[in-house]
């Protein structure tokens, strides 16, 4: 019996021992899982960022850092739609500036491109945290306003081609002087699409491009094309 007792000391003993090491081993394996866990997902936070990082950047004009056509082609249907369910206001307004192959020829691309990226600085200044600012191609760039009607939105571009005529242009080159003209189509109509509202400011800017320019001109009314 003693030596059953012995025996059965010893078994437990060993048991015991083989338990913690047991123990030791899943507390072990348990800290690298959870080690590679947080690195897993640290790893796909990290990618997550990098893919809305690129994200960002597809939607922004590499040279003036503004919404680029892509990021408009997305913004501007969803507006549309918005206010068409709801019945809200929407206007746009479409902006070039004046004589700006003058720019390039007389001054080079370079100062071109400068002028390029000041002037969306001096538009995000002055708009509204609401408002949506695209560079539409080249020189010209798309305005939206949203729960806005057409009077207020050209007294609202007026007030941007004032702030862009006064700005200290010589600053970049001497004799530099730069405006710009807009168009303010109607107010978006509930059956027009977003190519018909984009010609509709074209065609409200055709006025002041063929005139002295530095205008802003407010389409007329009509039915959607």
């Amino acid at each position: 019996q003693i030596a059953v007792a012995i025996t059965n000391t010893r078994l437990f003993d060993e048991l015991k021992r083989q338990q913690l090491l047991l123990e030791a081993r899943v507390a072990d394996r348990t800290s690298e899982l959870r080690k590679m866990t947080e690195s897993l997902a640290e790893a796909v936070g990290q990618q997550e960022e990098l893919l809305n990082q690129l994200e960002r950047e597809n939607r922004r004009d590499t040279l003036t850092l503004i919404a680029n056509r892509r990021h408009l082609d997305e913004f501007l249907p969803r507006e549309m739609e918005r206010a068409r369910r709801y019945g809200h206001p929407l206007t746009t307004a479409m902006l070039d500036i004046d004589h700006f192959k003058t720019v390039n020829h007389t001054l080079g691309n370079a100062m071109g491109d400068q002028v390029l990226c000041v002037l969306p600085n001096i538009l995000i200044t002055d708009l509204r945290t609401t408002d949506f600012a695209a560079r539409y191609g080249g020189e010209e760039f798309v305005i939206v306003f949203p729960e806005t009607i057409v009077g207020d939105a050209v007294s609202a571009c007026d007030k941007l081609r004032t702030l862009i005529a006064l700005h200290p242009w010589p600053r970049l080159a001497r004799n530099l002087n730069v405006t710009v003209s807009f168009g303010v189509p109607p107010m978006a109509h509930p059956d027009q699409t977003m190519a018909q509202l984009l010609a509709g400011a074209a065609r409200a800017l055709y006025p002041a491009k063929r005139s002295a320019r530095k205008r802003v001109c407010e389409g007329r009314l009509g039915a959607p094309d």
